[in-house]
C-alpha cells in the first residue's frame, strides 16, 4: 500500500486549509492509501521542527504538502522556511498551493506614515526579485503542484520551465448528511433570532476579500425585512483579519445597520447546517481568485448564490451554471440582483439544481481519486 506523508495544519479551529485537509484525507484513505498526518503549525522558525518533519516524511513513499506561507514562518523570503524543508525531503513532493502571493505591490499607507513601510516601498524592487526567486526555487523543487483556479494555474506556470508539473484541480465539495440538508429553515431562523426575515449570508472566515462593505451598502437599499448574516470570524492568529473584523463591527454600527446585521463569530462544523438552512441567498462577493471553502459549502448545501464577477466564478459557471454572476460590483447592482432573486422562485430553483449538480461532479471523493492517480503516476 502506498504511504503518503500528508503535511498540513490539523485539528486547528478557524483554519480553512485544515478543514479542506480533513475532508480530503477521509476520501484519500478510501483509495488504498496509507495517509500519515504530519501536522504543521503557525510561524515556526526553528530548524529542528522542519528537520523532524522531513525525517518522518522520508519514511513514506511520497510527501504531499498543503502550502500556505504562515505554515512555513511567513511570506517574506528572508524568513520563510519552506525551501529549507524541501531540501531535506528525499521522496517525491506534491504541493497544493491554495494561493500564490508574489511580493509585487507597494503597501498603501493610510493616515500616519510608518517608517518601516516607507523603507519597504522604496526597496520594493529588491523584495520583488527575492520573492520571484523564492517561488521559482520552490516550484522547481516540487514534482507536482496543484492549484485551484485557472488564474493561479497561469501564474504558477509562469514560474516554472516544465509547465506539465502544474495541475489544475478544483476545490472539493463536501458531502452533506441528509439530515443537515433537510434542516428546517423556519426553525433555523427562529434559533438565530431571524424569524420572518429574508436572510442574505456571507459565510466563513472574515477577511477583506469578501467585500462585506459592498453587502452593507446594498443592504441599506433593500427592504427592512432583508437582513445580512455574517457567519464567521477571523482566522486563528491572523492579526490583519482580526483588525478587519473589528473594523467591520464598527462599520455595521456606523451604517445604522445594527438591527439588520447579525455577526455570529466563528461557526463550528455542526453549526453550519443551521446557518445554511436559514439562508435564502448566499453571497460570494470575493475580490480575488482563490479556492473558497465558503463557496464550496454554499454549493454543498445547494444554496442559490450571488457571486462577484471574478474570473474563478465565471469559470465555475462555465462548467455548470450554479451562480448568479454580478455584472459589476456596486451596491445598486447587488440590490437589483437580490430583489430579483428573492422574488423569483424559478431562478432560485435553477441555481439550486446547478449547485446540486456541481456538488456531485466536484465532490471530495472525485478530487481524492484524481489526487491518488497523481501520486501513482509520480511513482511509475
Amino acid at each position: 500500500m502506498l504511504k503518503v506523508a500528508y503535511c498540513t495544519p490539523w485539528n486547528i479551529a478557524r483554519d480553512g486549509i485544515a478543514d479542506y485537509s480533513e475532508y480530503l484525507v477521509a476520501e484519500l484513505r478510501k483509495n488504498d492509501l496509507e495517509v500519515k498526518i504530519l501536522p504543521l503549525g503557525y510561524y515556526i522558525s526553528g530548524k529542528a521542527f522542519y528537520e523532524q518533519l522531513a525525517k518522518e516524511a522520508n519514511l513514506c513513499d511520497i510527501c504531499h504538502i498543503q502550502f500556505n506561507y504562515l505554515y512555513f514562518n511567513g511570506e517574506m523570503p528572508y524568513r520563510n522556511m519552506f525551501i529549507y524543508f524541501l531540501r531535506l525531503v528525499k521522496v517525491p513532493v506534491v504541493i497544493t498551493c491554495h494561493e500564490v502571493r508574489l511580493v509585487d505591490k507597494a503597501v498603501i499607507q493610510a493616515g500616519k506614515r510608518d517608517f518601516r513601510t516607507g523603507i519597504y516601498n522604496n526597496t520594493l524592487g529588491f523584495w520583488r526579485a527575492l520573492s520571484y526567486f523564492m517561488h521559482r526555487k520552490i516550484f522547481a523543487m516540487a514534482h507536482k503542484i496543484i492549484v485551484h483556479t485557472q488564474s493561479q494555474l497561469e501564474l504558477a506556470r509562469s514560474l516554472v520551465e516544465d509547465k506539465s508539473k502544474i495541475i489544475f484541480l478544483t476545490h472539493g465539495i463536501p458531502v452533506i448528511p441528509a439530515a443537515d440538508l433537510s434542516y428546517d429553515a423556519g426553525q433555523a431562523k427562529k434559533e438565530l433570532g431571524l424569524e420572518n426575515k429574508r436572510v442574505l449570508t456571507i459565510f466563513g472566515f472574515v477577511n477583506t476579500r469578501k467585500n462585506y462593505f459592498l453587502a452593507l451598502d446594498a443592504l441599506k437599499l433593500l427592504s427592512q425585512d432583508v437582513v445580512l448574516l455574517i457567519a464567521g470570524g477571523p482566522m486563528t492568529d491572523n492579526a490583519t483579519d482580526t483588525l478587519f473584523f473589528m473594523q467591520l463591527q464598527m462599520g455595521v454600527v456606523e451604517a445604522g445597520l445594527g438591527e439588520r446585521v447579525k455577526i455570529t463569530g466563528y461557526i463550528k462544523g455542526e453549526g453550519s447546517a443551521r446557518i445554511m438552512a436559514a439562508t435564502d441567498i448566499a453571497l460570494a462577493l470575493f475580490s480575488s481568485d482563490t479556492g473558497s471553502g465558503a463557496l464550496s459549502l454554499y454549493l454543498a448545501y445547494h444554496k442559490p448564490v450571488i457571486a462577484s464577477n471574478i474570473r474563478s466564478h465565471i469559470e465555475i459557471n462555465n462548467s455548470i451554471q450554479c451562480l448568479d454572476i454580478l455584472n459589476k460590483n456596486d451596491p445598486d447592482e447587488l440590490k437589483s440582483r437580490t430583489n430579483f432573486m428573492l422574488g423569483n422562485a424559478d431562478k432560485r430553483k435553477l441555481l439550486i439544481k446547478g449547485a446540486s449538480e456541481y456538488a456531485r461532479e466536484y465532490s471530495y471523493s472525485r478530487i481524492a481519486s484524481r489526487t491518488a492517480r497523481i501520486y501513482r503516476e509520480l511513482l511509475h
